[in-house]
């Protein structure tokens, strides 16, 4: 063989590499959020340091934040606004706001896990 002709290669081996571009196209980098401010209301828990939740999204990051700290469970159509700060981002552009309230589903979900049956009958949406 000369210098200039490619290395042949198997069809195997061309396939495996094919996978691993699309893999490297379609994969999205997770972002890391923190719960800015956040005064809780009266009675309730908030975390300490924002707590952390990592996500493709500004706003999914705002659903996980706003369904476990935010919104109480059990209060309906009632509004809340809280801000998002994003870790590893030059200040004056990394700050989101939202808008949150929780409605409820038209038919409950339901899993099992375990011995015991877990029922979810409402969900967060961003206003």
């Amino acid at each position: 063989m000369s210098s200039n002709e490619p290395e042949p290669i198997s069809i195997e081996q061309a396939a495996a590499e094919e996978v691993a571009e699309e893999k490297k196209v379609t994969k999205k980098r997770k972002r890391c959020f923190k719960l800015h401010n956040f005064q809780p209301e009266e009675g309730r828990k908030a975390p300490k340091g924002g707590g952390n939740y990592k996500s493709t999204s500004p706003s999914s990051a705002a659903l996980k934040c706003a369904n476990r700290w935010v919104v109480p469970k059990n209060e309906f159509e009632k509004e809340y606004t809280f801000f998002l700060r994003e870790v590893g981002v030059e200040k004056d552009r990394c700050i989101y706001k939202f808008k949150v309230k929780r409605v409820k589903l038209p038919t409950p979900r339901k899993f099992k896990r375990g011995d015991s049956e877990i029922t979810i009958d409402s969900k967060v949406v961003i206003v």
